[in-house]
């Protein structure tokens, strides 16, 4: 890649602002003189390992060491900028992501564009970028949605993007969920592509970058990718430096002590990670969050009196900061409903939702509480929560489905039930109960 005016200029004003000389930058950057003054003065470009360590040498913050690595070596950088909040994402992921939700082996589509499956492997792996024509080739041979498209060209640098140039409009068109879950996934990888650049070149985009890791977390929790909520999310914890940045971030912090549970990993650093947040954050439902998972934390812990005060308290600041919830009663009744499970108290757990079925109470909590205090869940209760979940958050359904084989695992049905999932068909769009 050529060098750039703003590379070189950028490299020398963070050599003098440390006071450096050519010589010092040599002996602390692990490169020769004669190399910085070429990298200075844009003659050459620096490959990203040998820039990453110079910049650690002149001790620059994570936005200048990513939008400089990118800069120089974009090929690189999704390595030496691994873990920075910074990180471009890779076209190779969202390439992969296309391919598996259409059940394509590498071989076959490998086939169909004319090229070896060991060229599909090193585009998705990001060891080698597709060309123009080998990007156009891939839409057509997968049938590429314009959502897909869009999520591609951002990921690979075209800048083609349909977020607003609004930060704050954009944060709402994150959360707006109004896409089918099946693409959910690369809508979010594409916007996040496009703000990790507009976050490198202005911190006003910290926001909405930490508001699109924090749903991509959330979606990889929906969909049983606990494994990979870790990556996410400490990126995401990492950028929160700002109490407006802590706000959005909540979430990642809770998809990630939520996996680390399920994983059957240690939680510790999350959960003392919320307690102190619950303690900083305003009133609002980002700290009604912490509570509650601090307070699950003491539950856990056997802690429980104190625990159920700390979600009752997290329910108050939680109404508190949605005053026009529709139901109040929902709210608080499965907040305690699932303490009182956590606790192993099934009979507290069904006192507190003595028998009512509300709009906003969730049927598999409802399951879940009958099914523990020993009463058997018939096929009829099992069709009323598939109807309930099945298209409840996403117009496809597919979130509806995860959380029903949630239920499955943990409560026994018949053969029948099993055989007839998925022959209820998924509600239109838009359509809810």
């Amino acid at each position: 890649m050529a060098p750039t005016t703003d590379l070189g200029a950028t490299l020398r004003s963070l050599r003098r602002k440390r006071g450096l000389s050519l010589d010092d930058a040599s002996r602390r950057g692990g490169a020769s003189k004669a190399a910085l003054s070429a990298w200075e003065n844009n003659l050459r470009s620096p490959r990203g390992p040998a820039l990453a360590r110079l910049l650690e040498a002149y001790e620059a913050d994570d936005r200048t060491k990513a939008r400089l690595v990118v800069l120089a070596d974009p090929r690189h950088a999704r390595i030496v900028l691994a873990g920075s909040p910074f990180g471009p994402v890779d076209a190779g992921t969202v390439l992969r992501a296309m391919r598996e939700r259409r059940g394509i082996a590498q071989t076959d589509l490998a086939q169909k564009i004319g090229v070896s499956q060991s060229a599909i492997s090193r585009w998705e792996s990001g060891d080698d970028v597709p060309s123009a024509e080998s990007l156009h080739a891939l839409g057509f041979a997968l049938g590429a949605s314009p959502e897909e498209t869009l999520a591609l060209a951002s990921a690979v640098g075209h800048g083609i993007t349909d977020l607003s140039d609004d930060p704050e409009a954009a944060i709402a068109q994150i959360w707006a969920g109004n896409h089918y879950h099946s693409l959910r996934g690369l809508i979010l990888l594409g916007w996040e592509a496009e703000l990790v650049r507009r976050a490198a070149r202005d911190r006003r985009w910290d926001i909405p970058l930490a508001s699109v890791l924090s749903a991509r977390a959330c979606f990889l929790l929906v969909e049983g990718r606990d494994a990979e909520i870790a990556g996410v999310a400490k990126r995401t914890l990492r950028l929160s430096n700002t109490l407006d940045v802590r706000l959005q971030a909540v979430p990642a912090l809770g998809t990630l002590d939520h996996a680390l549970r399920r994983m059957g990993k240690d939680d510790s650093e999350t959960t003392e990670m919320a307690e102190t947040w619950s303690g900083k954050l305003p009133d609002s439902s980002s700290r009604a969050w912490m509570l509650r998972q601090h307070g699950q934390a003491l539950i856990r812990r056997g802690r429980t009196a104190e625990g159920l005060r700390w979600i009752e308290r997290s329910s108050d600041v939680e109404l508190a900061a949605r005053p026009d919830h529709p139901e109040p009663w929902s709210h608080r009744a499965e907040m305690l409903a699932d303490a009182h499970l956590m606790a192993g108290d099934p009979c507290a757990a069904a006192a507190a939702v003595d028998g009512r079925r509300e709009r906003c109470f969730p049927p598999k909590l409802f399951v879940r509480i009958e099914h523990a205090n020993g009463r058997a869940v018939s096929e009829a209760e099992m069709a009323w929560l598939r109807w309930r979940t099945h298209g409840e958050r996403w117009p496809d359904g597919l979130a509806g489905s995860v959380e029903i084989g949630e239920v499955e695992r943990e409560v026994p049905v018949s053969p029948s039930w099993q055989r007839s999932i998925s022959s209820i068909p998924a509600r239109p769009s838009g359509q809810r109960s």
